[in-house]
């Protein structure tokens, strides 16, 4: 029997993420495409090799047998084309894909982009927010170059440079009622706050400090929002009386052109690491290299509240 080898990298971008949208995303396709490549496969094998299950697609029995094999030979595929391939920048038309969250992307992109363009401007540069747990399965596959964020490490067979430290401060509206110069512990455990969760969940250890204040002082919590994303969250705190706890370098991002106050935390805050992360097999890669000295050498040390 002969299946298109892109066929493979369909039903394996989908066994992966257990999804047809994030399999065209991972895959750079639209969703119909990835849609009728599976269909294809489908019809070529007799199966219909994923059922949905809640919200994901979880492999038949015979999509199970065939997983580890394919993944398998597409490794070694990958790996013979990148061993038989030298990076020259100024030459190469090759994509990375850098999982990163919003404020990621907004920190580090545009001096990232205008480095690339210089040295490398025949490359794409691709960012995807995703859960840490996927980042790490697709580091190891492939699907992703580098990982840049507040991590924890993700442990052996896995690389990572710390690049800069950052801490949480304090960010409520200028006209905040009750609020001025100085933020006082009660103040902060009596308060209404804001929570701000990325969906990549990438800066759960920080959520969980806060926590951590009002579990030791016994008092509850009152949140009366979470919000996923940066955009339009300094406006958010300004007309607000709530508030926020958030990485210095975000709130100093926000604060320019609003009527906000960055104030320290009336508790010890944990200062925590920004690094990149790839997997062991890339150390070597050529491509993989130069795109993690870009990033080293662009971020090492770097003021998390300077703007770019």
């Amino acid at each position: 029997m002969k299946v298109d080898l892109n066929l493979l990298t369909v039903f394996d971008a989908v066994l992966r993420t257990g999804s047809v949208t994030h399999a065209a995303q991972l895959l750079g396709l639209n969703q119909s495409s990835t849609s009728n490549a599976l269909q294809r496969l489908r019809d070529a094998l007799g199966d219909p090799l994923f059922v949905r299950s809640g919200n994901r697609m979880i492999p038949t029995p015979l999509a199970a047998a065939m997983a580890q094999p394919i993944q398998n030979a597409l490794n070694q595929v990958g790996e013979a084309l990148q061993a038989a391939r030298i990076f020259d920048p100024a030459r190469s038309d090759r994509t990375f894909r850098i999982a990163m969250n919003d404020l990621g992307q907004l920190r580090f992109m545009p001096k990232l982009m205008a480095h690339a363009r210089t040295e490398a401007p025949g490359i794409t540069l691709e960012t995807v927010d995703i859960d840490p747990d996927l980042a790490k399965q697709l580091l190891a596959d492939g699907g992703i170059d580098l990982v840049i964020g507040p991590l924890q490490d993700f442990g052996a067979q896995f690389h990572r440079r710390r690049l800069f430290s950052d801490t949480l401060v304090c960010v409520v509206s200028a006209q905040h009622p009750k609020i001025r110069d100085v933020l006082t512990l009660e103040a902060y455990l009596s308060g209404v706050h804001g929570a701000y969760r990325p969906a990549a969940a990438s800066h759960a250890f920080m959520n969980r400090a806060v926590e951590d204040v009002f579990l030791a002082h016994r008092r509850e919590r009152r949140v009366a929002v979470r919000l996923a994303y940066t955009i339009g969250l300094g406006p958010i705190i300004e007309s607000s009386d709530l508030i926020f706890t958030l990485p210095g370098g975000l709130a100093a991002r926000i604060a320019k052109g609003a009527q906000l106050r960055v104030l320290p935390t009336p508790f010890s805050a944990p200062k925590f690491e920004i690094s990149q992360q790839w997997h062991h097999r890339f150390h070597r890669d050529p491509g993989n290299k130069w795109l993690r000295e870009a990033v080293t050498n662009l971020f090492l040390n770097a003021d998390p509240t300077a703007s770019n």
